[in-house]
């Protein structure tokens, strides 16, 4: 008899908590009860398929660091929140940056460090935000919390190392074959398996780092790992090229 339990829900429920449940168990409507379980009235599918897009259309901007009021808002404010994100980015940026003139003089010696760096940091970057898009929608979707979060972590680090090595391996030989020396392939390999290493556990941990500590994952991830992913790529790079090349 239980299996056949009717469902119902209270009137004040929090809606996104109802589209969880439509989910879960495939509903297609339920009964809304309110005080001494009166019956109040009902929610179908199509009012709760409008409750997830929006949720998943939020979800969306907020990985962007924009805000999906901006239609009601006037473009000054617009500006000015999104101004907020890139002076973040900014301050990020230049720390990338300082990382990169602590090695000048090996970038001197080796041209062709310049010419293959954006490759290990833009690699890093988009593997960081493969993961960061996969935990942040399962997180909300609620497929992934504390405790079986150190299994998605697992699973995010091998998926980045096994493309890390596929990788490594590719870059490897075409640097090799574009500036014809051989370690400069080694050097950017290895860089390749650590970066993209490290995106897949940062992007993995960023998001679940900020939740424990009631911050809204999809809104502060994105910057935190490409500062990350950033800084890890350019100085294991040049860091390696320092030791091996010079």
């Amino acid at each position: 008899p239980n299996r056949f339990k009717p469902y119902k829900v209270n009137d004040d429920e929090y809606i996104k908590d109802v589209a969880k449940q439509f989910e879960k168990y495939d509903l297609s409507v339920v009964a809304v009860v309110g005080y001494q379980n009166m019956l109040m009235g009902r929610i179908t599918s199509d009012d709760i398929l409008d409750v997830i897009e929006e949720s998943a259309t939020e979800q969306m901007y907020q990985l962007a660091g924009v805000d999906d009021d901006f239609e009601h808002d006037n473009l000054v404010t617009t500006a000015k929140k999104r101004a907020m994100w890139l002076f973040l980015n900014l301050g990020t940026a230049i720390l990338a940056s300082i990382v990169i003139g602590l090695f000048d003089e090996t970038i001197e010696a080796y041209v062709a460090l310049a010419i293959l760096m954006p490759i290990v940091a833009s690699m890093g970057g988009n593997a960081g935000t493969q993961t960061l898009a996969v935990m942040v929608r399962q997180m909300a979707l609620g497929e992934i919390d504390i405790e079986n979060s150190k299994d998605a972590v697992k699973k995010e680090v091998f998926i980045s190392l096994f493309n890390g090595l596929l990788f490594a391996i590719i870059i490897g030989f075409i640097a090799y074959f574009w500036f014809n020396i051989a370690l400069l392939g080694v050097v950017i390999a290895l860089s390749m398996i650590i970066n993209l290493f490290s995106a897949g556990f940062f992007g993995a941990s960023i998001p679940l780092i900020l939740k424990k500590y009631d911050i809204d994952p999809a809104v502060g991830s994105t910057v935190l790992l490409t500062t990350v992913t950033d800084i890890v790529g350019f100085f294991s790079f040049l860091m390696l090229a320092k030791l091996i090349l010079l």
